[in-house]
């Protein structure tokens, strides 16, 4: 029994220092996939940090030349999630713009030569308008002589009138 006591304690202590053995490489392994997932952790953290800020910084500096005037720019979008149709929107937004200032060319073009032609018309209308000032100035002389010429001809008329009547009875009174 003796025997059997030293044996067991034997196969007690051999395998309490397997256990002790197991246990520290286990401990090290635990520790070295730890700082393995930390950093492999760290590493797909900073991924998907850049994947989320590069989309953004680049819809900030397309909306910042956007506000500066500057519609010439462009953006590819690649990414089909939220910040991938934040860029398609601001790229629609762009492209509505683009037509929104063209239009607006295109209305002040043709303001311009609208009011080129009322210019034109104005100069126009003020000519024909000191034309026939003109003619009503000629008219009005005109009128002025042929009013003289009339009342010259009603008087000797009245002249004649008065002369003939004279002669009638001149005429009359030396036929007595």
């Amino acid at each position: 029994m003796q025997e059997l006591i030293v044996i067991q304690n034997q196969k007690m202590t051999s395998a309490g220092q397997q256990v002790d053995k197991d246990y520290r490489s286990n401990r090290l392994v635990t520790v070295l996939l730890t700082l393995l997932s930390i950093a492999l952790g760290s590493l797909i953290g900073m991924f998907i940090v850049r994947s989320i800020t590069r989309p953004l910084v680049q819809a900030v500096e397309f909306a910042e030349a956007i506000a500066e005037g500057d519609l010439t720019g462009s953006i590819t979008v690649t990414h089909k999630d939220e910040t991938g149709e934040l860029l398609q929107a601001l790229m629609s937004m762009k492209v509505r713009l683009q037509e929104i200032v063209h239009q607006v060319q295109q209305g002040s073009e043709t303001i311009s030569s609208a009011a080129a032609q009322i210019v034109a018309g104005n100069q126009d209308l003020a000519a024909r308008t000191e034309e026939q000032a003109s003619s009503v100035e000629e008219t009005a002389a005109s009128m002025e002589q042929i009013t003289s010429t009339v009342k010259n001809t009603f008087d000797h008329t009245n002249e004649a009138t008065k002369l003939s009547s004279e002669a009638a009875t001149v005429v009359k009174n030396n036929g007595r």
